[in-house]
């Protein structure tokens, strides 16, 4: 009776101590018989697979299958250069610091490192209690953490960055919840597989528009353009965030670029709002106002023109906003020696408009971010011409209209405009051709 009460409390302990550690291997078994099975049998899968998909759109179906291939196969090519990169290091440093067994530890960490996160942990492990066993003071057990410490840093912040790139697709966030999740549900075989199946999600975001949301949660390409990230900081009155944008685009292409490329479209898409009522008069004034002092912070301090230089009239046409791409138009004039002047559409009123200065206007150029509002900017050109008289040109600026639309010439036929511009060079080269910045230069001549 003894005996067999000792055989029970053995065969109990064995399974208390190796159960847990079995559950692992056994599913790592099945996934091991799982996947065999499938490579066996991948043609007919595959085949399964496009079916499932929808046989009539065989091009996407094949397209995102050559994708996740293409991206599983250069991740699994890039890990096991990054592994090799970081195991060789690894057994060379514990052979020059005496530690036994250094290539085995070496050719360790490079297997082990396959495990995303607990794998170079547990390949350290190794050596690091090994030096404490072989060295009776501190210096060799603090050399090889050292070691592990350097390598590691070196790898991650490095290698990987380099040799990695897109070949993933995937986000650093993304990476670690892919982690978390697949660890959760499939143990540590989850773990080593998370980063090619949520790969395989990714693509499957990209090319089903049902599962879009996977792309846009896990992909690394950018989900908003920049003039919609700009818009987002303006509304959230966060100027900081939204000069690092600004600055980041003025980096590549200057004032010019950023002011075509960002500003005038950031501006759009309030506009846009706005017609839509989904902007409300505080945002509105946020956007505004935010604009005006970007552009302050972006402009570098220039002398004021002299009194005597042409002067253009700047004139946001409806709006607050339309007020914001004048100064915008205003800030790239200043420094060819015009004097710009901004001026809110309230001062051009049929009320207000007789407090202006009739005399000493070049130019008067009108902003619009709507395009189709043409009928006002007709009856504001016909404002315009009885004060200021029919010899000061009128330059209208439709922002959001198509450079390559027949807007320009319909815009002039529709409002009387002596011209018209869609872009912010375009309104530069048109005040050229009107001779007022060739006024500029003729006045610098007889000085220089």
């Amino acid at each position: 009776m003894r005996i067999e009460q000792d055989g029970s409390d053995a065969l109990t302990i064995i399974s208390d101590v190796l159960g847990p550690a079995m559950a692992p291997v056994a599913t790592a078994g099945m996934v091991l018989v799982f996947t065999i099975f499938m490579l066996l049998q991948r043609e007919d899968l595959r085949d399964r697979l496009i079916r499932l998909a929808g046989s009539g759109d065989l091009s996407r179906t094949t397209e995102a299958m050559n994708d996740a291939g293409e991206r599983v196969s250069r991740y699994l090519l890039m890990q096991c250069v990054v592994n090799v990169t970081y195991g060789l290091p690894i057994g060379i440093g514990l052979w020059l610091l005496g530690v036994p067994n250094p290539l085995l530890w070496g050719m360790l960490a490079t297997v082990l490192r396959f495990i995303p996160f607990l794998g170079p942990a547990i390949a350290a492990a190794f050596p690091i209690l090994l030096s404490f066993a072989v060295d009776t003071g501190w210096t060799l057990p603090l050399l090889c953490i050292a070691l592990f410490v350097a390598v590691e840093l070196f790898s991650n912040n490095v290698v990987e960055p380099w040799l990695y790139g897109s070949a993933t697709g995937l986000s650093s966030l993304a990476i670690i919840v892919a982690a978390v999740f697949w660890t959760t549900l499939w143990g540590p075989v989850g773990l080593l597989l998370a980063t090619p199946l949520t790969v395989c999600l990714v693509v499957l975001g990209r090319h089903v528009p049902q599962l879009h949301f996977l792309e846009v949660m896990l992909g690394d390409r950018p989900v908003l353009p920049d003039e919609a990230k700009l818009y987002q900081r303006l509304l959230a009155r966060d100027p900081i965030e939204a000069m690092e944008i600004a600055e980041e685009k003025m980096s590549k292409g200057g004032l010019v670029e950023a002011g075509h490329g960002l500003l005038i479209p950031t501006l759009s898409l309030a506009e846009q709002d706005r017609q839509r009522n989904r902007l409300n008069p505080e945002g509105r004034q946020a956007v505004a106002e935010g604009m005006v002092a970007l552009l302050d912070e972006m402009m570098e301090a220039s002398p004021p023109a002299a009194e005597d230089t042409p002067l253009v009239l700047c004139i946001g046409a409806r709006n607050d906003l339309d007020e914001a791409a004048a100064a915008l138009l205003g800030h790239m004039l200043r420094p060819r020696g015009l004097r710009a002047d901004v001026i809110p559409c309230e001062k051009v009123s049929v009320r207000s408009i007789a407090a202006l200065a009739p005399t000493g206007v070049s130019a008067v150029v009108l902003s619009y971010l709507n395009p189709s509002a043409l009928s006002h900017a007709r009856r504001l050109v016909r404002r315009l011409r009885l004060h200021f008289g029919p010899n000061v040109p009128i330059l209208l600026c439709l922002w959001s209209a198509h450079p390559e639309a027949d807007a320009p010439e319909h815009a002039i036929s529709q409002t009387t405009a002596d011209r018209v511009a869609t872009s912010l060079t375009g309104a530069v080269t048109q005040l050229e051709e009107l001779n007022v910045l060739a006024a500029v230069e003729a006045e610098k001549a007889p000085q220089a």
